[in-house]
């Protein structure tokens, strides 16, 4: 009997470090999308922003630029809260 009980704890504990990877690795997706969102929409033309993305902090200072990374970074936003 309680070799059974123990093969159905085992099983449990299985099933639960299964069904918590996927959760783990979205919450992780979640919050890269809102560093970006920081960098893009926040922190626009910084020199870490420049650095992440490869790009010179004067492009990033330019209106035009400055607007479409705000754009991006709201978009990523939305896409780390799943709508």
């Amino acid at each position: 009997m309680s070799a059974v009980l123990a093969e159905r704890n085992e099983r449990k504990n299985i099933m639960t470090i299964i069904t918590s990877v996927p959760i783990i690795i979205a919450i992780l997706t979640a919050l890269e999308f809102i560093y970006i969102f920081i960098l893009e929409t926040i922190k626009t033309d910084s020199e870490k922003t420049a650095k992440t993305f490869g790009m010179e902090q004067s492009i990033l200072k330019q209106e035009n630029m400055n607007v479409s990374m705000k754009n991006q970074g709201v978009y990523n936003l939305g896409v780390s809260s799943g709508k």
